[in-house]
């Protein structure tokens, strides 16, 4: 299940590409708040365990910013195998969240299914955009790389 068209309106490239600095945006401000919700906050229980999951947290999200960075680059630079590190946080995030979703409606409360049920949703989408535009990008550069052999000294 690849797609041709992102979200059914614009091309592919740049129906991804603005989707991933929406994506950067909410990483960098879900970054910041673990940074400092540790701070602004206060817990009687277990604070070396909340500040060890928000710097976990902040920890994640630099990465996997920084992993998004590059794969942009690789979607305007036209080069897929930029794509290759993003796509593994992706992978690595929706096995996560399937993880965390079961665990804390089992711990606490059935309401996580479906906070981490949009959540899912959101980056398996994203997922499929991104594997989507890959294959295109690596279909356009077998084309040019054959055209590129097919030479008038080789005719």
């Amino acid at each position: 299940m690849f797609l041709n068209k992102c979200c059914c309106c614009c091309s592919l490239k740049y129906g991804v590409y603005t989707w991933g600095i929406i994506t950067l945006l909410f990483r960098f401000i879900i970054a910041f708040a673990a940074h400092f919700s540790p701070a602004l906050t206060y817990y009687d229980k277990w604070p070396e365990l909340l500040a060890a999951l928000f710097g976990s947290v902040f920890g994640w999200e630099i990465i996997a910013s920084l992993f998004l960075i590059v794969a942009l680059k690789g979607i305007v630079e036209k080069r897929h195998m930029l794509f290759y590190p993003y796509i593994v946080v992706l992978i690595l995030e929706i096995g996560l969240i399937l993880l965390l979703s079961v665990v804390l409606s089992i711990s606490s409360t059935t309401w996580h299914i479906i906070e981490f049920f949009c959540i899912l949703i959101i980056n398996m989408f994203t997922l499929i955009w991104f594997i989507s535009l890959y294959r295109l990008i690596k279909r356009d550069h077998k084309s040019k790389v054959q055209m590129e052999d097919v030479s008038p000294k080789n005719v």
